[in-house]
């Protein structure tokens, strides 16, 4: 059935049309083994891309082999974050154009991420090479445990690299969401997670890989008898990795392929993208029974080959030396910007840890870091401190950071992964209030209230915050309101979000609502993402994007109020794709 649905794709049937139905965005443009670039949504792509390693792995299908080997080197040369991140455009949930790999405007869903970690492990299954685990390592170190917190009860939908505390990037929330109206990424995770230890080695008659390091015991049927494997480390924070080796037959012969990751080289994941300002590789070590192996690694993995006895023990050591990234020039994003990395984990700076903003560091190459451990939820967690200045304030010559999957778990606060390396650049990066907006005009104003108060632009403590001004429609009670939004200049829509007043008695969240917009004069109505919707939700804010690229003139809002009560909002963002 895999095999028929991927003979068939982009063969029977081909859309005709932009956006959701552009025949790129379900890879439905070519038949699957004329693709060459990863396009289209991500989760739709990676799936697509893993169901073609299925299919070549349980039926030796080589037609499907071209098309992967050229999917894999695009993605990993040019539409790849740092994090593993895939997807990074909204609107289409999905890939951009060739290096373009915003951060805070990225969009990196969640589910991608898991995609990417099932399309990598599979392609390690076809062709027993370590760069495939080490692109999956990063994606679930980073991107994908990302998307949960510490508690496993909040989620991120969508995986920026920069956040500033007001921006509602999150489905409408600033932060992790108990859950979300289509909610595909917790189960995902959900999915994920458990599936990690079937993957922690691969092998064959008489092949054991190693291949995902954590603290883990399994047996693994040879066919010349059964090997217990005993896996003891604190990887990613600790250097050692430890292996017991207890084979079923006395002097049983096997090979034993144990991974050395790309981050233990001269640069941190496989791909062009990606390199460290000091490439000198770590000197990592492989130790039998105590004593060091001479081994050089064969497609990522170094080979033991020998008749085992029970008890032997195998230890590598992979130094996790904090690492200074740096992308390519045509990653326009990360000009002039360093990635703090490792081992396999990316860091972040967080402003709960940091007396200035974020984006207002300025950091250099130094060797006079510091690692220490976190307190309470974090305390297991290794923190980076580091010199560094800040341009919001001249006294601080030290910044803190933490893995980014470890991010926004006190607190919805800002956030950065890629730094500045000169003053200018953290000036400009500064979070700044978005000026779109020209006029506002609306269907009735209650004389108490503020039609512009929606422009705040900040973020709301609740939907009944009384602390700040607000618009409501009050007293008129179930009458439809219009709310028209002027803008400065015609902008090509990102996202619109809303956050709307209850105060629990005359004025509530509406019945319904809808959007439409201006172009070359005429109103027309929003063409709304296929998995959005025009939600009513308390305490957060409502966020719709367009499913289609538009340029808009202005923007109105049609509110419909429940019959007994009048209508109210506190902040509306508007944002235009970069």
């Amino acid at each position: 059935m895999a095999q028929k649905f991927i003979d068939i794709r982009g063969v029977t049937y081909q859309p005709e049309g932009e956006g959701v139905m552009a025949p790129s965005y379900a890879q439905q443009h070519l038949p699957v083994r004329e693709q060459t670039k990863a396009v289209g949504h991500a989760v739709r792509a990676t799936y697509l891309y893993a169901g073609m390693a299925d299919v070549l792995a349980q039926t030796g299908d080589k037609s499907l082999q071209p098309a992967l080997d050229s999917i894999w080197n695009n993605i990993v040369d040019t539409r790849m974050h740092i994090t593993g991140g895939l997807g990074a455009i909204h609107g289409i949930e999905g890939f951009g154009p060739e290096y373009v790999l915003p951060n805070k405007d990225a969009y990196n869903e969640t589910c991608a991420a898991v995609g990417n970690v099932m399309f990598n492990y599979r392609m390690f299954l076809t062709k027993k090479d370590a760069r495939y685990v080490d692109v999956a390592e990063v994606a679930l170190y980073n991107n994908v445990l990302a998307g949960v917190n510490l508690d496993g009860n909040k989620f991120f939908y969508v995986n920026p690299l920069e956040a500033d505390a007001r921006n509602a990037f999150n489905q409408g929330l600033k932060g992790r969401s108990p859950w979300f109206g289509t909610a595909c990424c917790p189960s995902n995770i959900a999915r994920l997670i458990p599936q990690i230890p079937g993957m922690m080695y691969a092998h064959t008659d008489n092949d054991i890989y190693c291949t995902f390091y954590a603290g883990t015991s399994t047996v693994v049927p040879l066919s010349d008898g059964k090997v217990t494997i005993k896996q003891t480390t604190n990887y990613p924070f600790d250097e050692s990795v430890r292996f017991e080796i207890k084979p079923e037959q006395s002097k049983q012969k096997f090979a034993m392929h144990f991974r050395i990751p790309t981050w233990a080289g001269k640069q941190f994941v496989p791909g062009k993208l990606y390199h460290y300002l000091n490439d000198k590789p770590a000197e990592w070590k492989v130790l039998l029974n105590g004593k060091e192996v001479s081994v050089k690694p064969h497609k990522g993995f170094v080979t033991i080959e020998r008749a085992w006895k029970s008890g032997d023990l195998v230890e590598l050591q992979l130094p996790m030396l904090v690492r200074y990234n740096k992308a390519i020039s045509q990653v326009e994003a990360d000009i002039d910007r360093v990635c703090i990395t490792r081992g396999p984990l990316v860091y972040c700076a967080e402003s709960v840890d940091n007396v200035a903003m974020p984006a207002s560091y300025v950091v250099n190459p130094s060797e006079d870091i510091s690692i220490t451990k976190g307190a309470g939820a974090l305390k297991y967690i290794d923190f980076i401190t580091m010199p560094a200045h800040s341009v919001q304030d001249k006294d601080v010559h030290s910044l803190t950071l933490l893995p980014y999957y470890a991010w926004d778990n006190r607190g919805d606060d800002a956030m950065i992964v890629w730094l500045s390396e000169n003053d200018s650049l953290a000036n400009a990066s500064i979070p700044k209030i978005s000026e779109y907006i020209s006029d506002i005009k609306a269907t009735h104003t209650f004389d108490r209230d503020d039609v512009y108060a929606m422009l705040t632009n900040g973020y709301p403590a609740n939907s009944f915050d009384t602390s700040i001004p607000r618009w409501t429609s009050w007293p008129q009670k179930g009458e439809e309101q219009i709310v028209e939004f002027i803008l400065k200049r015609p902008i090509a829509l990102q996202s619109f979000s809303v956050y709307w007043y209850d105060d629990g008695g005359g004025v509530q969240v509406p019945k319904s609502w809808s959007l439409e917009y201006k172009q070359n004069g005429e109103w027309k109505t929003f063409p709304i993402y296929v998995t959005d919707e025009y939600r009513m939700l308390k305490d957060q804010y409502n966020m719709v994007h367009p499913g289609k690229d538009i340029t808009t003139e202005g923007l109105r809002l049609r509110i419909v109020p429940l019959p007994h009560a009048a209508v109210g909002i506190l902040s509306v963002q508007i944002e235009e794709v970069k």
